[in-house]
């Protein structure tokens, strides 16, 4: 894909420095990865698959006029020949736990690095984790996190998690939320926990009832 060709300079608005030092992060990984860059953004290769980071702004509307509060990142994964596939597609191939932690890592540096180079960083990174995609080892990254935001010169104020959990995950949420404390990363690390159920039917989940929210599902 034209998109996926590698340029030779670095893209605008990214720090070369930045750059070297997240490929020396990822080169020491049990399951090393490489960064790529075209003219706009940093992507990344795994296991086969692209993977790169899209982003949102989300609007608060605590006054008259919705503003931009911060940015939500998405991960998105691209296939050989140019399909989209389930941003949980990875994490679907059931690997084994050290593979799973240093893709929860490369996420994490093309995520950070995304934002640095192409968003108004004014605002604050969002990044949303779900326990029940990622087996729950977003809790084994938190000192690769932290020494990220510190190497890419980030506040904790500037990024923010927020943790989706339901009935089988809360006990897990709780126990992440009591270690990001320890961490004392202030609001960066004070994840938010939106309770949630679970369907029954397809395994969806809705923020306010049990009715399930998926056109597909036919579950009552």
């Amino acid at each position: 894909m034209k998109r996926f060709k590698q340029s030779k300079a670095f893209p605008a608005g990214f720090n070369p420095q930045q750059l070297r030092c997240c490929q020396q992060l990822l080169a020491d990984l049990p399951y090393p990865a490489q960064l790529h860059w075209n003219e706009r953004e940093v992507f990344a290769c795994f296991d086969g698959w692209w993977l790169t980071s899209e982003f949102f702004p989300v609007a608060s509307f605590y006054d008259a006029a919705p503003q931009r509060a911060h940015y939500a990142a998405r991960l998105r994964i691209h296939g050989r020949f140019g399909q989209n596939l389930p941003a949980n597609w990875l994490f679907a191939l059931n690997y084994g736990e050290s593979k799973t932690v240093s893709l929860l890592k490369l996420i994490r540096v093309l995520h950070l690095l995304n934002h640095l180079g192409r968003n108004d960083v004014a605002l604050p990174l969002r990044i949303d984790l779900d326990p029940r995609i990622c087996h729950a080892f977003s809790d084994r990254i938190i000192d690769f996190t932290t020494a990220l935001l510190a190497q890419l010169g980030l506040a904790s104020q500037q990024v923010m998690f927020l943790l989706f959990i339901n009935q089988p995950t809360s006990e897990l949420g709780g126990r992440w939320c009591a270690v990001t404390a320890n961490k004392a990363i202030w609001w960066g690390w004070a994840a938010l926990a939106i309770a949630s159920t679970t369907c029954r039917g397809c395994g969806g989940w809705s923020r306010t009832s049990s009715a399930c929210r998926r056109a597909s599902c036919a579950a009552p």
